[in-house]
This record gives structure tokens, C-alpha cells and sequence, in this order.
């Protein structure tokens, strides 16, 4: 699922006649992001950020899977997603979570057997 959304990210959007086939695999993506790992959350923030995508449901799926994941999601999976939302407009409780427990593990703040709060 998730390397067709990629290919379809790296499709000039006069291609991409039928929206449709966005918004069902975007569908997609939000029920399945839980069996996602890191890296494939990582791509969809990378996809979703080439196609301009608004959808606010994908961002907060995957804001809610890094912060599920925590200190399992590496920093530069985590600034992807922020990213991604930042270039959407998205702004959410859960994506300052996200950014403070990025900050925060930079600065050597985060201990090994912390989770955050989801």
C-alpha cells in the first residue's frame, strides 16, 4: 500500500485524472496506519507532502503512530511527519506532542522508558 502511494506521489499531477484513487488509498492508509512501522510512516509523510494532500485524517494517523511508537520513532521519521503537517496547514494537539517529544529527545531530556501520553 504504501509504495503505490509513493509512486503516485512521484506522478506530475496532470496525471492523476481520477481523485478518487487518492482519497481511497488514503482511506486506506488511516485504517491500516497502526500496522505501519516507522519507515513506512516516514514515506506516507514524504508522499502526502509531494501531493499537496489536506486530508487532516492521514496527518493525525500518523502524528498518533509516531507517538504511539515513541522513542522507537527516530527523530528524523518524527521531523518528516511535522513536516508533512506544517506543508498541510495541519495543527492538532497531538502534532505538538509530537514536536515536544522530538525537541525534547534532542535535548537528551527524554529517558529511555518514557512513552508519551496518547
Amino acid at each position: 500500500l504504501v509504495p503505490a502511494f509513493d509512486a503516485l506521489a512521484t506522478c506530475p499531477p496532470a496525471a492523476i485524472v481520477d481523485t478518487h484513487v487518492v482519497k481511497a488509498l488514503v482511506g486506506r492508509l488511516v485504517t491500516t496506519m497502526v500496522e505501519l512501522s516507522p519507515q513506512d510512516v516516514a514515506a506516507t509523510a514524504t508522499a502526502c507532502r509531494r501531493l499537496g494532500l489536506q486530508e487532516g485524517a492521514i496527518y493525525e494517523a500518523m502524528v498518533r503512530q509516531g507517538l504511539r511508537r515513541g522513542r522507537h520513532f527516530r527523530r528524523s521519521y518524527a521531523q518528516l511527519v511535522l513536516d508533512a503537517c506544517k506543508a498541510a496547514g495541519f495543527e492538532h494537539t497531538l502534532v505538538h506532542e509530537l514536536r515536544e517529544l522530538n525537541e525534547n529527545r534532542e535535548e537528551g531530556i527524554v529517558q529511555p522508558d518514557m512513552q508519551p501520553a496518547v
